[in-house]
């Protein structure tokens, strides 16, 4: 888990804000049949991490779709 790249993607809007979405490697959730592993965090300048806004996903591909989503968003401001 330490050397791998556990980044699903990571995006810079402007210069205040970026969108990161990794691969945690532990469950996040509470569904055992549904485990969340992926999680966007979109941190701002001034924003303290306990502040910024998290999104969850179970699985890759809902991982990129919702970073791909949350970027769209932000962009349109």
């Amino acid at each position: 888990m330490t050397s791998a790249d556990r980044t699903v993607a990571r995006t810079a809007i402007g210069p205040d804000i970026i969108v990161s979405t990794v691969f945690v490697g532990l469950d996040l959730g509470g569904d055992p049949d549904k485990p969340v592993l992926f999680e966007t965090e979109i941190m701002e300048s001034g924003v303290a991490s306990t502040e910024c806004r998290h999104v969850r996903y179970a699985t890759w591909d809902e991982a990129e779709h919702g970073h791909r989503q949350i970027v769209r968003e932000y962009r349109a401001g």
